[in-house]
């Protein structure tokens, strides 16, 4: 075997990674370079790599010692590639007590907290809530992740946060756009617009229709959020012949069923407020599909309605 030697890494997420080995360097080597790849904190890793000429033995690599067999045992068996898995060390993870959730998910990564005082809950904020299983996270890993156009100290912070976030959260995500100082990445879940929703945005639905001038004409119904930086968020839309009450009762149905009849319910810390104009199709819709929310009234078709009617009557409206 010539001095060159490879690593075929498998992540904790079952991605499959190569890279090149340094044979002269030491664990810190190793694992600085397999957590450039993988976005999470080496501290916490668990590095396994597989013996040659067995089926499934592995041994853990810890130190600088252990690095030295490996890279031994490969050049005698004369191989190569070392087949490595980097999976979570759970022991280290359940050792924290503090700033935990209980989660539903099957995954558990770790890092060293590298937030900022917005990200940290303070001491009276250090609480668990139940969600469904006994695995543990970081609390502040729910919130790594805030807003559109958020900053980060550096690469490796950046990574770190969005592979946290996505894990505590239970999605996956892919990179859409890699600049020098910006990165966009968007959500890989089937139902991102509902989890983006029920996640991310206020416990605000605005309702309202508008007419379709294609050729095929028709209304478009929608239902939107606004996110946390008070941006605009589609949660829903519907097409269909015309606005009455029965189409908006069928739309508000199935974003109820969505929302409040999967095994994972919307419990949002508010109640939902749904916001329309006062269309009375769309008003008894919502009475009969959320009778325990608030309806509330848009203000500008308020405004627009109290000119109109003056109008009517001869009254010059205010500006």
């Amino acid at each position: 075997m010539d001095e060159e030697l490879y690593c075929a890494l498998t992540d904790f997420r079952g991605n499959n990674h190569f890279l090149k080995l340094n044979i002269n360097g030491s664990y810190n080597d190793l694992a600085v370079a397999v957590q450039s790849l993988i976005a999470c904190n080496a501290s916490m890793m668990k590095l396994t790599y597989k013996v040659p000429h067995t089926q499934e033995m592995y041994v853990r690599v810890c130190d600088d010692d252990d690095v030295l067999i490996m890279f031994n045992i490969h050049r005698c068996c004369k191989e190569n590639v070392v087949v490595m898995n980097a999976d979570m060390d759970r022991e280290i993870l359940f050792g924290q007590q503090c700033n935990t959730v209980h989660i539903r998910n099957p995954y558990i990564p770790s890092s060293e907290e590298h937030v900022s005082y917005s990200q940290n809950p303070s001491s009276s904020q250090n609480m668990s809530r139940e969600v469904g299983s006994s695995s543990m996270i970081p609390l502040a890993w729910h919130n790594a992740i805030r807003s559109v156009g958020q900053e980060f100290d550096d690469v490796e912070h950046c990574r770190r946060s969005l592979s946290n976030y996505s894990i505590a959260r239970g999605f996956n995500f892919a990179f859409v756009k890699n600049e020098r100082r910006r990165v966009t990445v968007k959500c890989k879940a089937i139902n991102y617009a509902w989890m983006g929703f029920m996640e991310g945005c206020r416990p605000m639905l605005f309702l309202d229709g508008t007419h379709l001038f294609d050729r095929y004409k028709g209304t478009l119904l929608a239902a939107t959020a606004l996110n946390g930086d008070g941006g605009m968020f589609p949660v829903a839309i519907c097409i269909c012949g015309t606005e009455n009450e029965s189409n908006w009762e069928w739309f508000l149905e199935c974003i109820r069923d969505i929302l409040f009849n999967d095994e994972d319910p919307y419990t949002p810390d508010d109640e939902l407020v749904l916001i329309s104009d006062r269309d009375k199709g769309l008003q008894n819709s919502v009475k009969k599909s959320f009778p325990w929310s608030h309806h509330s009234y848009c203000i500008r078709h308020l405004q627009a309605n109290f000119k109109n009617n003056l109008s009517k009557k001869g009254i010059v409206p205010p500006l």
